[in-house]
């Protein structure tokens, strides 16, 4: 066979040879092509099955809810085991990989863990007077991890819960957590009716809002979460009365924490355009932030010069999975927080990352336990 063909690609001329190479090549690249895309569909439709067949959303009764424990004088080190000095120096950070670096809590700081949670978003505030807030939840399939985790960490109610933006990698657990673990209120940002999801994700979580009667508030810039003498937690910007088009980042919520002498900022997705428009209302503010989770997993869409210049930060947090598809986070905008000399922690590296705050000092631990979905 191969003897016959040779003598019939032999016989012929120059230009039947080279439109026959042509020919072959198109067809190579078109089955390729189709292949490609066959693959790509299926793993959609495989994707898109998970969410369709995840479990109804089921409402909690209340009274079912376990009580929290009545906290002793000297909290429990977390689950990662290891301990050593209460003392605190201010900008220290703790390699947990080493337990014998684990710090131990008083039960009169401020927690906040920044969860690896591979590609999605979620953090977890706890306060020392029992509040606790949960900004965004991870994607649909870590639910069941956040909830452990959060029931590991005794937090068996949040007092609130912020959606910074309606993409699953942000909110697609919310409904799986709060049937497992009660909220109080919910902050979600408001997007034009043309612009809200039709996800079957977003379907899940809305049909839970409705069941539950839940407490929902599209909050105006300077709304504040929670407070009291020693700490405050207040939105930098809002989504309500804009439209900034199908791009649901830009409708992503900014949140400042003040506690004690120390600012944190938590934003979502938030884009440069949002950063910009913070930096504007708030030009009397002085901003000098102690640590900043990087809107947009420290993407290039955010993160911009004069954001960072203008806010300051020691630390940048930036939650990404390892060896993730999408290139976060940027060379571009890792070159600028050189620049600025601002210390990167990243969740594909560094795991969970906690900062124990007491008002005056602060600590921050990384290579707590990852919290994700399989």
């Amino acid at each position: 066979m191969f003897e016959k063909f040779r003598r019939w690609f032999n016989s012929l001329d120059t230009k039947q040879k080279r439109d026959f190479l042509i020919l072959c090549f198109l067809l190579c690249w078109f089955i390729f092509n189709l292949s490609l895309n066959f693959w790509q569909s299926r793993k959609q439709v495989e994707e898109q099955n998970k969410i369709d067949n995840l479990s109804p959303v089921a409402v909690i009764d209340k009274e079912e809810i376990k009580p929290e424990p009545t906290p002793t004088a000297d909290m429990h080190p977390s689950s990662q085991g290891g301990s050593n000095s209460n003392t605190q120096q201010n900008n220290q950070v703790i390699d947990n990989s080493n337990s014998d670096n684990e710090v131990v809590k008083t039960g009169d700081e401020m927690e906040l863990y920044f969860l690896d949670t591979g590609n999605s978003d979620a953090s977890l505030l706890k306060l020392p007077d029992g509040t606790n807030i949960l900004f965004d939840c991870g994607d649909y399939e870590d639910g069941q991890a956040i909830v452990d985790f959060l029931e590991s960490h005794d937090v068996w109610q949040l007092d609130d819960v912020v959606i910074s933006h309606m993409h699953r990698d942000h909110f697609g657990s919310c409904a799986y957590i709060a049937q497992n673990i009660p909220v109080q209120k919910w902050y979600m940002p408001e997007i034009p009716e043309e612009y809200i999801p039709t996800s079957r994700s977003y379907q899940i979580l809305l049909e839970y809002l409705i069941a539950s009667e839940a407490d929902v508030t599209s909050p105006n810039s300077s709304d504040v979460i929670e407070s009291s003498d020693n700490y405050k937690i207040f939105f930098l910007n809002s989504s309500n009365n804009h439209n900034w088009g199908d791009d649901q980042n830009a409708y992503s919520l900014v949140v400042m924490i003040e506690y004690g002498t120390h600012k944190y900022i938590i934003g979502g997705d938030a884009l440069t355009a949002n950063e910009k428009e913070i930096l504007n209302n708030w030009s009397y503010y002085d901003f000098d932030i102690d640590v900043y989770k990087g809107h947009h997993h420290c993407s290039k869409t955010s993160n911009s010069e004069k954001w960072l210049s203008t806010i300051t930060p020691e630390y940048v947090v930036c939650p990404v999975g390892a060896n993730n598809s999408y290139g976060h986070p940027h060379p571009s905008v890792l070159k600028l927080f050189d620049k600025y000399k601002i210390t990167v922690l990243r969740s594909d590296k560094d795991g969970t990352v906690l900062v124990l705050d007491n008002g005056k000092e602060y600590v921050i631990q990384k290579g707590l336990e990852s919290v994700r979905g399989e």
